[in-house]
């Protein structure tokens, strides 16, 4: 397969090497949007999952009038002010329903900036700081704290305290609880944001003052907070540059500070008006580090930027999206005018990876553009406000809650493998007869099997439970045990009732430490319980619980609670591991090494390398590692999903690999379709190809009609795949066959072999994720067509015509396969590269004339070369792209497959099903328009060339 090429210094993932989100820059407890910018980094920036698909509106609220603040969210509630300029109302509404829940009428003014903690809202009104409970239903009288100096910018909260500047350079804690000024000290005499954690904070503030009537100097303070009080002395002073022709107030009120985390801090300033640089003006400067020796850079970002990795996204005054690294090199992503249509350049907001812009989302490390809705004209970040949750002020004066859940469903994104939801209480699996059912019911009992495969279970009590075959996981009678389903199915199964069991221990636990106002570690457990599968609706309801109140710093409860926490989970992990050995006993190792590797995840023993190794096959390549066990467990957690079974020393399968680089240092597993030998050895990264090649295949089966989910009953019918250790070796393999540098993968028919690598290196995160889903989709499409499709025909003649269907097929379901994971299992996804390339094309007259297309043989494919670069700007994949002719063959072999698949109604897909068959067979002869049932090709490309027109418009 040959991608295209994009230009160098236009698509995101090529120019970054972007660390993984909810990287180490946003700790656990980073997931609400406490304040202005979220955090007190003020990184825009949460821990939530994103907006991936296309979202829509879960409510809408009118606030009856205009909207005065950024909306801010925490513990399920979001906050804002709205209203009338002589009515201004403090809003409290549910994350989720968009339903009021409390409401406080404010004096009369203009726009406020909040942040609140613990359910307590902080306000700066116009220089006075306001503070304002949120009790259930209604917000407490609260407290007022005016200043001579007149408070400055968004109330800043960092780990329970409120901080904030004055015009006159001073700064204040505030206890946000009662509104007393805790301690002061310098701080500049504006905005304020907060580096570092715990003991290690700093406070970084700016000091502006007059050079000269006309050009006002930008200072930075840092300020270590150990050290911060009325006589400290401890503070770093950082010229930033002079503004010319801005009064001081502009400068202190049109600035933000965002501070880009990392052993070495970098400070990013944004602002409304311009700093001096040495050839021009620019909105704002990037600094590394805060002493004077430190270099300082110019900045064109002006929107409010965010933050993921080691770089910050925004837009310039000319609406281009830029990035910034920490160094300080800015990068023109995307050029106002080719921004998806619809979009607008706004202040942006990161969850996990996805950067939001108001009415439109993007995946970062990919460039991939994953929904635009124009109709939204935001006001205001789009905020992520819970998971797969965003809201969002709009220029119509409306809140709105948008989300990618079906309507009616809130419930929390699961964790994989998800709890099957609690049975009944019962027993868990032993060593007696009985059934272990699919729900997770251990049935004990005589047993009597039925007619139809299913099984009788008589208990104790004589009542006979019925249960049919697909109900029944595992039959255990005389001592003896039977896997009736997949050894997947009964880890799901004994994992997700465990699950439950220890999630309602922490919500219980979560109770304790709210006692005892602990509620810190409180939160953190209802985190882990939200992430272990607690649903969204009763998160909500507990978090909220955390409002109003106040952290004790009582340390006997705290030891005596945490006492208590660990003997919880030290009972939850003795009962994953007891079925772990259970499992093992039973020789199901994969089951059994996943269980394994949940109790260590629950709580880290230096008892489980030892356990582990009881699973360890004869022959690992890792084997002599002091950590093979844990290892060795960690890959059954990553494979298990697909079904996969590790491939032991002297399994048959073996005897298919002959010489270098395959006679060390490999692993292999089986699953239902694919035989995959492997020398990448990341656990994460080869789980994740035998997951995407397991679902593409049987995707693919249930598109052509040849059996989706049929057990494939030996290794001859199953899909051999390689994968190298890296670039370098592929190629070194490949050479022989002539293979083309370009290529990151390909199906040698006469092996019956897909060969392929992960490209690290290339790419990052998520781009690296959807760039090796892409290559093994197309790949396993070439050779399951052969393979499975055809049984192994292929008489087609090299110097025959329609070599498209070969390419187009497997280039169709490269590009469907690939956006899977956020529409589902669907094939008529418009937004693909290859349908915008060639609708592009199309217009400007680059696509093959279409009678000629269809006549192209194999011989004349493998002469396509790459002169004559058409340069292509795509939508839903920002960048610019060079394509050649090579490039053109396959975008619009692509794009006809999608024209008769999903645009020719039932007899165009059926045709082109037949005329993929008829070419394997060898039986397509020229004009090879007319075999594919259009005797006239002029009607076929009217009605091709206004699908892709439509496509433009």
């Amino acid at each position: 397969m040959h991608h295209p090429v994009r230009v160098a210094g236009v698509l995101l993932g090529l120019l970054s090497s972007i660390v993984p989100a909810a990287s180490a820059q946003q700790s656990a407890a980073a997931r609400d949007w406490h304040q202005q910018a979220a955090d007190a980094g003020r990184t825009s920036a949460v821990d939530v999952e994103p907006v991936r698909g296309e979202p829509r509106e879960a409510w809408s609220f009118d606030p009856k009038g205009e909207i005065f603040s950024e909306p801010v969210c925490c513990a399920g509630v979001v906050y804002f002010v709205g209203g009338t300029r002589t009515k201004r109302t403090l809003f409290a509404i549910h994350a989720l329903t968009g339903e009021v829940q409390a409401t406080k009428v404010l004096p009369e003014g203009g726009s406020v900036d909040i942040a609140v903690w613990q359910g307590t809202v902080v306000l700066n009104d116009a220089g006075v700081l306001r503070g304002y409970p949120h009790q259930k239903t209604r917000f407490s009288a609260g407290w007022s704290l005016p200043q001579g100096g007149g408070h400055v910018g968004a109330p800043l909260l960092s780990e329970g305290s409120i901080y904030i500047a004055d015009m006159l350079g001073s700064a204040f804690e505030v206890d946000p609880r009662r509104g007393k000024v805790v301690r002061t000290g310098p701080g500049g005499s504006g905005r304020l944001a907060m580096a570092g954690e715990g003991a290690n904070r700093s406070l970084i503030g700016l000091r502006v003052g007059p050079s000269n009537a006309d050009s006002p100097t930008v200072r930075m303070l840092e300020v270590p907070l150990a050290d911060f009080g009325p006589r400290c002395t401890v503070v770093r002073n950082k010229f930033l540059g002079d503004t010319p022709g801005c009064s001081s107030v502009d400068c202190v009120t049109g600035t933000r500070l965002v501070v880009m985390p990392g052993p070495k801090p970098v400070f990013l300033l944004t602002s409304s008006v311009s700093f001096a640089g040495e050839d021009d003006s620019f909105p704002g400067v990037i600094a590394a580090g805060a002493t004077e020796s430190d270099p300082v850079w110019m900045s064109e970002i002006r929107t409010p930027p965010a933050v993921h990795g080691d770089s910050a996204y925004g837009f310039d005054a000319r609406g281009n999206l830029i990035r910034l690294v920490r160094t300080g090199r800015a990068v023109t992503l995307v050029a106002s005018g080719s921004l998806p249509p619809g979009a607008r350049p706004g202040p942006a907001s990161v969850a996990r990876g996805v950067l939001f812009s108001g009415n439109w989302a993007l995946e970062i490390e990919s460039g991939r553009v994953l929904w635009c809705r124009p109709a939204i004209r935001a006001l205001t970040p789009a905020i992520p406000a819970g998971d797969r949750l965003l809201v969002v002020g709009t220029e119509a004066n409306l809140i709105l809650g948008l989300t990618d859940l079906p309507a009616g469903e809130t419930a929390a994104v699961p964790p994989a493998p998800p709890p099957s939801g609690r049975p009944a209480p019962g027993p868990l699996p032993a060593e007696e007869d009985g059934v272990l059912a699919e729900d997770g019911r251990w049935l004990p009992g005589t047993l009597e099997t039925l007619a139809d495969g299913g099984v009788r279970v008589v208990g104790r009590k004589g009542n006979p439970v019925p249960l049919d075959a697909a109900s029944v996981l595992l039959v255990q009678a005389g001592g003896r045990a039977e896997l009736r389903g997949e050894e997947r199915g009964v880890y799901e199964s004994l994992a997700g009732r465990l699950e439950g069991d220890f999630v309602e221990d922490l919500v219980h636990l979560f109770q304790n430490y709210l006692s005892a106002s602990l509620l810190a570690d409180g939160r953190r457990l209802l985190d882990e319980a939200k992430d272990r599968g607690l649903g969204q609706d009763r998160f909500e309801k507990l978090n909220r619980l955390l409002s109003g109140q106040r952290e004790s710093t009582e340390k006997m409860a705290k030891a005596r609670l945490g006492k208590r926490e660990e003997e919880v989970r030290r009972s939850a992990r003795d009962g994953f591991s007891r079925m772990s050995s259970w499992c093992g006993k039973r020789a199901l190792d994969a089951a059994g090494s996943a269980l394994l590797f949940d109790a260590e995840r629950i709580l880290p023993d230096a008892a489980t390398e030892a356990e582990a190794r009881a699973f360890l096959p004869a022959g690992c390549p890792f084997g002599e590692r002091k950590d093979a066990g844990l290892t060795f467990i960690r890959w059954m957690k990553e494979t298990l999903p697909a079904g996969a079974a590790w491939l032991a020393a002297g399994d048959a399968a073996w005897q298919r690999l002959r010489g270098e680089p395959w006679t060390k240092e490999t692993v292999g597993f089986r699953t239902r379709h694919l035989l995959l030998f492997t020398r990448d050895l990341d656990p994460a990264a080869i789980g994740l190809c035998l997951r995407n090649g397991e679902g593409a295949i049987r995707a693919l089966a249930g598109l052509l009609g040849c059996g989706a989910d049929e057990a494939t009953s030996d290794d001859s019918r199953r899909l051999e795949v390689r994968i190298f250790k890296d670039r370098a070796e592929f190629l070194r393999e490949g050479a022989a066959s002539g293979l083309r540098e370009s290529v990151a993968g390909y199906y040698s028919p006469g092996e019956n072999v897909t060969r392929f690598y992960v490209p690290r290196g290339e790419q990052a995160g998520a781009g690296l994720v959807r760039e090796t889903h892409r290559v093994l989709a197309h790949e396993l499409t070439h050779h399951f067509v052969q393979a499975v499709f055809m049984k192994g025909v292929f008489e087609a003649e090299e110097k025959g015509p329609g070599f498209w269907v070969v390419e187009g097929i497997a280039r169709f379901i490269e590009d469907q396969a690939v956006e899977m994971g956020r529409r589902g299992v669907r094939f008529d996804d418009t937004t693909v590269f290859s349908l915008e390339a060639c609708a592009v094309l199309s217009r400007d007259g680059r696509l093959f004339d279409l009678r000629r297309f269809f006549d192209i043989s194999q011989e004349r494919f493998d002469g396509l070369g790459g002169e004559g670069l058409h340069h292509v700007q795509a939508r839903h994949t920002l960048g610019t792209w060079l394509l050649s002719p090579l490039h053109v063959f396959y975008e619009q072999a692509g794009s006809l497959v999608f024209f008769l698949m999903n645009r020719a109604g039932p007899e165009g897909r059926d045709r082109f099903v037949r005329y993929l068959r008829e070419y394997y067979e060898g039986h397509i002869r020229k004009p090879g328009h007319v075999q594919l049932g259009y005797p006239d090709v002029a009607e076929l490309d009217r009605a091709y060339r206004d699908f892709l027109a439509g496509l433009l418009r």
